[in-house]
């Protein structure tokens, strides 16, 4: 018995391997490249990721007035203490967070309503949600929401159902570490005080195990509640920056009511239009995927009075979209995360429900094969979505600086090059002038971290043009864009140069160029001077 017992666990623990590795398999292909480009939030959350290398101690992060929970970022620190940071290496470490969160949702359904049925149809329906795939792939503290609630309501009813006091301790680990990931986690308690209130009631929890798991997250939690009682900006600053209040009271209760309305539609009608986010208006379920969810919610509401799983996910659904509720931009599908797990959780059921009705009237064989058919027709329409339809849409890479990252990846790549060739990498190969916001960007930082100090400047003048005194020379590599209009000074006063690389829009339209000026065509400081009293050159920086 005990051996069957242990092969059994070996058994579901493969299993839950073998669902990560698929979910991983969905969320790798072409992550470097799509999403296009590297998006700022993406870029800042890499370089705290890496400061945490020098300054491993630090509990809230803040980078250019951008308050952010911890946990995300000493996840990229850790990782990029054994590899590269790249897009490839950030991104990945998203995609292993959303590949986590599949078999998280399976055991979540084992331990909750004891079906594996359901909990089955559930990781498959969440493994290949294009809402998920996509924010797998986005290098964004957001990802780590749904896969930590998931852990959280199945840390509690598994200590339920142990019915032992060190359950209950790690149950309230698992919760207090919850809120280092993200700030609508803070709404997760008042989501656990329905089971935890039902199993009072029903004496299934007793009085030293509650304090146990309350004490336990409370001591997770008391580092960071430090923090926000020393800095309230790290508190209530994100909240601040996106309260439907700004405007007055009753413009934010306008906006309150038009949120509801749009986040209720976001699930089957109208979803988000930011393209960074979406498929500009796609709900986030297919057709078919919402029959199956209304279905679920019915029959979810029906059991509820009978099972508190089932009763959970109302406040569950309902509390995580307030954070895009109470925000502009509504329906946010970045701040709404944290309510796709139980959408994906009453869409299971729908389908759940409909096997077994299939299996009373048609048989096991040929309700398997329906119910097969259909789940792949509802993951299989998500996937062409994503990696067909949205891939290509040209809103989409014009929402994550694709065209400075394309920039920077051309020095970066033109570095390499020099290195290889061994010709003493930039010290004797070229200098790059960027105008300044490009060259301040985050995601210009993070694409040319390795790109050898010296080797790109902010665009000076008149060193961009002559170069300082006392430097080797070396070949200038400006880049006029469509906005400073730089090349038509460059071609007329330095008609010795090259248009060297050209960038284009997915339009078509060349948005920028990098200029060659050869070494021997560097103009005099005198003559760089005399340009700058000719031509304004403010507008060109």
């Amino acid at each position: 018995m005990l051996m069957h017992e242990t092969n059994q666990r070996w058994k579901e623990f493969a299993f839950l391997i073998l669902l990560f590795a698929i979910a991983l398999a969905t969320r790798l292909p072409l992550i470097d490249s799509h999403p296009p480009g590297l998006w700022y939030d993406e870029a800042i959350d890499g370089l705290d990721g890496l400061s945490l290398h020098q300054n491993p101690f630090q509990i809230f992060f803040t980078t250019e007035e951008h308050p952010r929970e911890p946990m995300f970022m000493y996840i990229i620190g850790f990782v990029f203490l054994f590899l590269k940071p790249t897009v490839f290496t950030l991104r990945g470490t998203s995609a292993l967070i959303g590949a986590a969160a599949v078999p998280a949702l399976y055991l979540l359904l084992r331990i909750g309503v004891k079906n594996k049925r359901l909990a089955l149809i559930g990781a498959l329906l969440l493994l290949a949600s294009r809402w998920h795939i996509h924010h797998s792939r986005l290098a964004h503290r957001g990802i780590l929401l749904p896969l930590w609630m998931c852990l959280t309501i199945c840390g509690m009813f598994w200590a339920a159902r142990k019915n032992r006091l060190s359950a209950w301790i790690l149950a309230g680990v698992i919760l207090g570490l919850g809120f280092y990931t993200h700030l609508s986690f803070r709404l997760a308690p008042a989501i656990l005080a329905v089971p935890l209130i039902w199993f009072w009631r029903r004496r299934e929890i007793k009085m030293g195990q509650a304090f146990a798991f309350i004490a336990a997250a409370s001591l997770v939690f008391l580092p960071l509640g430090i923090d926000y009682l020393r800095n309230p900006f790290h508190f209530w600053g994100r909240m601040d920056q996106i309260s439907p209040f700004e405007k007055g009271v009753g413009a934010g209760l306008r906006m309150i009511i038009h949120n509801i309305w749009m986040s209720l539609l976001m699930f089957n009608f109208h979803g988000d239009e930011n393209p960074l986010l979406n498929i500009p208006g796609m709900p986030l379920l297919n057709p078919l995927g919402s029959l199956f969810f209304f279905w679920g919610i019915y029959l979810c509401a029906k059991r509820a009075m009978r099972d508190v799983f089932y009763l959970t996910l109302f406040p569950w659904i309902g509390l995580m979209l307030l954070n895009t509720i109470l925000s502009p931009e509504a329906p946010h599908f970045g701040r709404s995360l944290g309510a796709f797990v139980p959408a994906v959780i009453f869409m299971a059921v729908g389908v759940a429900e409909s096997f077994e009705w299939l299996q009373d009237f048609l048989r096991l064989k040929r309700a398997v094969i329906i119910i097969t058919f259909i789940l792949a027709a509802i993951s299989a329409w998500d996937i062409y979505l994503y990696f067909g339809l949205y891939r290509g849409d040209p809103r989409l890479w014009h929402r994550t600086n694709a065209a400075w990252v394309d920039a920077a990846r051309e020095i970066k790549n033109y570095e390499l090059r020099i290195m290889n060739n061994k010709s003493g990498g930039g010290a004797k190969g070229a200098v790059f002038y960027l105008p300044k916001d490009i060259y301040y960007h985050a995601s210009v930082r993070f694409i040319t971290l390795d790109v050898p100090k010296g080797a790109m400047k902010p665009m000076e003048f008149p060193d961009a043009l002559a170069g300082r005194k006392g430097e080797l020379p070396r070949d200038h590599f400006l880049l006029a864009t469509v906005f400073n209009n730089l090349y038509q000074i460059l071609s007329v006063e330095i008609p010795n140069g090259e248009i060297w690389r050209e960038f284009r829009a997915p339009e078509g339209n060349t948005w920028g160029i990098f200029y060659r000026v050869p070494q021997n065509s560097l103009l005099s400081q005198e003559k760089a001077a005399g340009l700058m009293k000719k031509y304004s050159f403010e507008s060109y920086r």
